[in-house]
């Protein structure tokens, strides 16, 4: 029979005071703590003395980027920033200059192709009537 002795952490992430040879022989973890287990608080599987360092937030068990209470997936503007550490709320942050000022935008690969096209389709139009002048020259035209 298991009697009282210290907290101990249970594969269920549930904490039970036990007596280190019971709680080893429900695979569990003994904590040399002090204090007792709390229970699981905020109904997420997980007492505070096992693991959960967000013991008021139910779909949290560590704090991550956004602290305990921020979603840490939450994206309103789907520019792959968090929302608690969006410094452009609403815009792309890559896209967006410190400050959120409009950046200058980057010549793309298809922004130079497409130049390069144009000064292309201008040269050959520039060459024809470069030859139909000359051949009105020659022509006496």
């Amino acid at each position: 029979m298991c009697t009282d002795a210290q907290p101990c952490c249970l594969p269920t992430r549930q904490c039970q005071i036990l007596d280190p040879l019971c709680c080893a022989a429900n695979n569990g973890t003994v904590l040399n703590s002090p204090d007792p287990c709390e229970g699981d608080v905020d109904s997420d599987g997980t007492d505070a003395l096992c693991g959960d360092e967000c013991p008021g937030d139910p779909a949290k068990l560590d704090p991550g980027v956004c602290g305990c209470g921020g979603s840490d997936t939450s994206d309103a503007d789907g520019d792959s920033v968090p929302d608690c550490t969006d410094q452009c709320p609403g815009a792309d942050d890559a896209i967006f200059a410190p400050g959120c000022a409009v950046a200058i935008p980057a010549a793309s690969q298809w922004g130079i192709m497409i130049l390069a096209l144009a000064l292309g389709v201008a040269a050959k139009v520039r060459f024809g009537r470069s030859r139909a002048a000359a051949a009105r020259l020659r022509d006496g035209s």
